[in-house]
């Protein structure tokens, strides 16, 4: 149960942001997280991609603060896994990584779900 979190950074511009994502992740309670790399040449697209499992509302705002303050991270989605939906996903990842229909899906989803005070808290601090 909780949120998964997926956050990218561009390995050659910003080496450094491993680390401090992951010390975020750790002041704010992660539960778990793990990497993968995109490594695109068509795309030029050298990025690392790091997912966060965090179990409480109010641990992944404080994580979401920290990161919209620090520079070079990109919040791809947040997953809740209790409803077992995406409650956020960004433009690029609409776009170019996720499935025309799910995306298509996604938006109008978006648009008629109702949000619970957690999930309002969440995109507020986006």
């Amino acid at each position: 149960m909780g949120y998964n979190i997926d956050l990218s950074f561009d390995i050659l511009k910003h080496g450094h942001a491993k680390d401090t994502a992951l010390s975020f992740a750790t002041n704010n309670g992660c539960k778990y997280h793990y990497d993968a790399y995109e490594i695109e040449q068509q795309r030029s697209r050298n990025h690392c991609v790091m997912t966060f499992n965090f179990d409480k509302t109010d641990c992944l705002v404080g994580f979401l603060k920290n990161v919209k303050e620090a520079r070079g991270f990109y919040i791809e989605t947040i997953y809740d896994d209790e409803s077992e939906s995406i409650l956020y996903a960004s433009r690029f990842y609409l776009t170019h990584l996720m499935d025309r229909n799910v995306a298509t899906t996604y938006k109008l989803n978006r648009r008629a779900r109702s949000y619970s005070e957690d999930d309002t808290l969440i995109l507020n601090a986006l």
